[in-house]
């Protein structure tokens, strides 16, 4: 088989899978904040030049950040609720 990248390859995509996982389970909002700011310094660096491909991705990772946000102050009111009930 003719690989024409290394995206093509299988150990990539269980590779790139398992991150996305792992990052989705992890609550890394520092990650997640991470990331953003690197697509925000490639875009404007000028090496990601599309600038709705751009903005989709802002978008989807402001979302993410509120999502975890959310969560991780559900689970520590949950977890302080449950210490003060013992």
């Amino acid at each position: 088989m003719n690989y024409q990248s290394y995206r093509d390859l299988d150990v990539y995509k269980l590779a790139h899978k398992l991150a996305v996982e792992v990052h989705i389970l992890t609550y890394a909002l520092a990650s997640c904040d991470e990331t953003r700011e690197f697509i925000e310094l490639i875009f404007e660096t000028g090496s990601l030049k599309d600038k709705e491909g751009y903005q989709h991705l802002i978008e989807e990772y402001d979302h993410l950040g509120k999502m975890l946000t959310k969560f991780i102050s559900s689970v520590e009111k949950r977890h302080l609720s449950h210490k003060t009930s013992i």
